[in-house]
């Protein structure tokens, strides 16, 4: 189990989980080898920078997971999640969240959430995938995916919102 925090990414990275302990030497399709939670409360932040690229495949989150370009340039490579496990997370964040928050019209964001299962989760937040953008283009592809038994979510399984950045008005 990796219990990572926040933070940016400049370059594309690749999470790649089912690999077989102590050796790593082997790799099957099973997201529960591969666990990244945090702190009762808190969640697990990635962002992406200009254009970098983030592929998570067969990874099994116990905590939420927020993604997404953030600050003054606001746009990335394609976000790409498949095969990943999102359960047993609770508080008031919500499962998934990706989005643009930039101050920029030429922002962009390209996201994949591909074969993945969102199930038995307790959060209280607005829904359990929430994508959305303040500026920009962006693009979510959905395929194949299970959002089930998640009780408390207030709004449904998937949001899709477009809003004002509040920092900068038009």
């Amino acid at each position: 189990t990796f219990q990572p925090g926040q933070g940016t990414i400049s370059e594309s990275v690749k999470m790649l989980g089912g690999y077989s302990a102590p050796d790593c030497s082997t790799r099957s399709l099973v997201p529960g080898k591969t666990v990244i939670t945090a702190a009762s409360g808190d969640y697990v932040r990635i962002n992406t920078d200009n254009t970098s690229s983030l592929l998570i495949d067969a990874v099994t989150f116990t905590a939420p997971f927020f993604t997404g370009p953030w600050g003054e340039f606001g746009t990335s490579g394609p976000i790409t999640i498949s095969r990943s496990v999102f359960t047993g997370i609770g508080g008031t964040n919500g499962v998934l969240g990706t989005s643009i928050f930039g101050p920029d019209d030429d922002s962009t964001l390209d996201v994949r959430i591909v074969d993945s299962l969102f199930a038995n989760n307790s959060t209280t937040g607005r829904c359990v995938i929430d994508m959305g953008t303040s500026w920009g283009d962006a693009t979510f592809t959905l395929i194949n995916n299970t959002i089930m038994n998640n009780p408390n979510v207030t709004n449904g399984g998937v949001c899709v919102t477009e809003t004002t950045n509040p920092d900068f008005p038009n």
